[in-house]
């Protein structure tokens, strides 16, 4: 998984280096729309039953790289950006909060629709490095480190610094959990499912 990451890291570097292209810093805020948590427990006569907690939603952040080079007609757009995802729930008597901790690598196509107005769209190669709850009682958490997701989204080019509105979907991630005091099961559906703006700036 580690030589995956390192290969995306190379790959971005030699691409922006050796096509000449715009390459700058970017940041901003995102906000996640988190998936149901599952609680399953054991209901009177030996039965199991199901519990489902929605989430409440919390903004984080991002910054990262981008670069952009000329293809065709259109612009390719690699970014590799560090993300912070967070989201609430309710648990019964206890409250927590979920914060995930990513790389993002979004490789995606770019096209000037109107203006300094560009539309875009690609796959965002994602490795989740940490996902952990506030509080102690939930443990055993387990996750898949590597997935795939989607963005799409609309940028505005102001002369050096630009901005950008876009919306990611991630493909395949759930998280599994215990609660120690109980040893209640805990399922989460943590695909990313997120609307980011994006503030950057072209150091080239």
């Amino acid at each position: 998984m580690k030589k995956q990451i390192l290969i995306l890291v190379l790959t971005f570097i030699s691409v922006t280096v050796f096509s000449q292209a715009k390459f700058g810093i970017k940041g901003g805020m995102n906000y996640n729309f988190a998936g149901n948590i599952t609680e399953v427990v054991n209901a009177a006569g030996g039965g199991i039953t199901d519990i489902t907690h929605g989430s409440k939603d919390k903004a984080g952040f991002h910054f990262g790289l981008w670069g952009r080079f000329s293809l065709a007609g259109f612009n390719l757009r690699p970014e590799l950006v560090y993300t912070e995802i967070k989201s609430q729930y309710q648990l019964d008597a206890t409250l927590t909060n979920l914060k995930t901790r990513k790389l993002d690598i979004p490789v995606l196509l770019d096209k000037k629709i109107l203006g300094p107005l560009h539309i875009f769209g690609g796959p965002s190669f994602q490795y989740i490095l940490k996902s952990d709850f506030k509080t102690s009682d939930i443990g055993n958490i387990d996750f898949n480190k590597f997935s795939l997701g989607t963005q799409v989204g609309l940028s505005l080019d102001l002369g050096n610094f630009g901005v950008d509105a876009r919306w990611e979907k991630g493909f395949a991630n759930n998280l599994n959990a215990i609660i120690i005091s109980s040893l209640t099961n805990l399922n989460l559906d943590n695909r990313p499912n997120q609307i980011i703006f994006s503030v950057s700036y072209n150091l080239l």
